[in-house]
């Protein structure tokens, strides 16, 4: 569920930010290019910190850190872009928080779906594929469909914040399960 929801709020953005580009902030295509480096290079960071930082923290608090960036980065936009900011930098530019965040947490939760039982691996790296792919391609076309350029960006940060949410609610169940079991570890012993 975390893959799906997180994946979620990148594919809405890849279902109505090239609307608001274009219509809500007249940009061109070339300059929406350009503010799409934003979402790509917070990614190519996040895994770039998914590497070095999984093993000290843990697969599931790395998705919880993840979940949180992008939820600081959507919070920030929907602010700014709501009677403080007309500019597209305000609104693109904290995408950023979006690539960021999903570059830590997807790599962990992938680790995660596959670490669950190991002997029926493949078959749930399948099936996590399948939600990840899943739960965006609905986010997508949500956003792709209710997004109006009369909106601004608002109604599609309020769908991406829904989607964060639910990754982190997702998340807060998977560390509880993890809690849960160690308890019943020591008890054990």
């Amino acid at each position: 569920a975390t893959c799906a929801f997180a994946s979620g709020t990148f594919f809405a953005f890849l279902g109505g930010g090239p609307l608001l580009a274009i219509e809500y902030y007249e940009l061109r295509p070339t300059a929406f290019g350009f503010y799409f480096i934003f979402i790509a290079v917070g990614y190519l960071l996040g895994n770039f910190l998914a590497g070095r930082l999984s093993v000290r923290f843990g697969l599931n608090r790395m998705m919880m850190i993840g979940n949180l960036a992008v939820l600081l980065g959507l919070v920030a936009a929907f602010i700014l872009t709501n009677g403080l900011s007309e500019n597209a930098i305000a609104f693109f530019g904290l995408i950023f928080f979006v690539g960021l965040g999903n570059g830590i947490t997807l790599p962990n939760a992938n680790a995660g779906i596959v670490n669950v039982r190991p002997k029926i691996a493949g078959a749930a790296s399948g099936l996590g594929a399948t939600l990840q792919i899943g739960g965006g391609a609905i986010f997508a076309g949500v956003s792709g469909y209710y997004v109006s350029f009369e909106d601004g960006p608002g109604y599609l940060l309020g769908v991406m914040i829904f989607s964060i949410l639910c990754a982190i609610a997702s998340t807060i169940y998977v560390l509880h399960i993890e809690r849960l079991r160690q308890q019943e570890s020591e008890a054990i012993e």
